[in-house]
């Protein structure tokens, strides 16, 4: 915003310029006057180029498209920032790094013209062999078709004898209280449709609401009940009144499901369903620098595949503790000492935790302990293990008073 504001005032609209220009005076001095109106058109066509390429950078420092790109159906809002973080922290390996979070980009799309909101939509239009094993869990479900492709509830095989349909999503990253809905075409019979969510380690999160009874209403909406975000599958549950017995035709409507939830991208779950973004997961992150993109993916009927990027990058960094490479004691002539410090481009240092330097260099220091700390330029601090004593100075001894005065040669005595 410092180019924007600077360099609308220096680079005026064209017709200013002109004007302005007419504005130099004539007199003896007009071939002055043109070769100054020359060279000031040719500063001005040189660096207004410039003008713009610098209003369309973004904050960090790269090109907006370089962030996002990718099909126009498409759109991300709010790409994560890059972030550099100080390590603190150490994983199940012992390596040195830290925990890291963002706020998930929000992707909306119009590339599923009769689609419904969510970064992850399955309207089972694809072939479902496409489906990558062991992401997805079906229970006592067939599909129908691939054009507006549908599932039927309660048909097919109910490898459970659980009595009820499931369809069970692959694991993705929900927030908390996230919307997430599931399209029915209701043609007869009392069944009723619940949700609950899986856990990473098995466990079943649910709601104490009842189920929902199915009827003319042609999309059933929830709310799932995680109280953290975190990674978890959705399981869909279909049971019916037994009094009424098995709905024929329950038949899934256009959109199956719908979710704001982000694919892990390393599962390589994405295969087969209409519209999904994949992402990188929260959480640690070791020392060094993590490139990270989200990525959002819509595949048609007939086989387009439509995507759009969005990048970002995590830099966790961590000074390494400080060491003094010369320690000068005081001296029968100083009463100071000196420590100078092994230093690293781009870091600074300290011994008192206030005031930091690059060359760190401390002179005429009082006789005490000290330790030194080092700081980064993103604020990162290491701490000496090693505790630097300047001793007391030496104690000078007094100059020595003859007590007899001296015996000098004679002509007896050479000595």
């Amino acid at each position: 915003m410092i180019w924007k504001t600077t360099l609308e005032k220096i680079f005026l609209p064209v017709e200013n310029v002109i004007k302005d220009l007419h504005a130099f005076p004539a007199g003896r001095n007009a071939e002055k006057n043109v070769w100054a109106k020359m060279v000031f058109l040719l500063i001005f066509f040189f660096l207004a180029p410039l003008a713009v390429k610098a209003q369309n950078q973004g904050n960090n420092g790269g090109s907006i498209n370089d962030i996002v790109s990718g099909d126009d159906c498409i759109v991300f809002d709010g790409c994560p920032v890059n972030q550099i973080v100080c390590a603190d922290a150490t994983n199940e390996f012992d390596e040195l790094g830290a925990m890291v979070s963002w706020d998930s980009p929000l992707v909306t799309q119009t590339c599923i013209t009769d689609g419904r909101d969510g970064n992850f939509q399955m309207l089972f239009e694809l072939n479902e062999q496409l489906l990558t094993v062991d992401c997805w869990d079906f229970n006592w479900i067939s599909r129908i078709g691939q054009d507006n492709g549908k599932i039927r509830l309660f048909s097919g095989s109910d490898n459970d004898q659980s009595n009820q349909s499931e369809v069970i999503t692959p694991f993705l990253y929900i927030k908390a209280g996230s919307e997430t809905s599931f399209d029915i075409n209701y043609h007869s019979g009392d069944y009723f449709i619940d949700l609950e969510l899986v856990a990473e380690d098995g466990t079943i999160i649910k709601d104490d609401l009842d189920p929902i009874k199915i009827d003319d209403t042609p999309t059933y909406t929830f709310y799932t009940p995680n109280l953290e975000p975190g990674v978890y599958r959705l399981k869909y549950i279909f049971t019916y009144d037994p009094n009424s017995g098995i709905p024929k035709n329950a038949n899934t409507g256009d959109t199956l499901i719908s979710v704001d939830g982000i694919l892990n991208e390393e599962d390589g779950c994405s295969s087969g369903i209409d519209f999904t973004v994949t992402g990188p997961q929260q959480g640690f992150y070791p020392v060094g620098s993590h490139d990270l993109k989200y990525v959002a993916t819509y595949t048609a009927s007939d086989g387009t595949v439509k995507t759009k990027t969005c990048n970002f990058n995590i830099t966790v960094t961590a000074p390494q503790p400080p060491t003094a490479s010369t320690v000068v004691q005081p001296n029968c002539d100083s009463a100071f000492g000196k420590i100078t410090v092994n230093t690293v481009e781009g870091e600074e240092y300290s011994i008192n935790g206030t005031d930091y330097y690059a060359d760190g260099i401390f002179e005429n220091l009082v006789p005490q302990d000290y330790v030194v700390t080092a700081r980064t330029g993103s604020n990162c601090y290491a701490v000496s293990s090693e505790v630097i004593t300047i001793k007391q100075q030496p104690l000078t001894p007094d100059a020595p008073v003859l007590t007899e005065p001296a015996t000098q040669p004679t002509c007896e005595l050479a000595t």
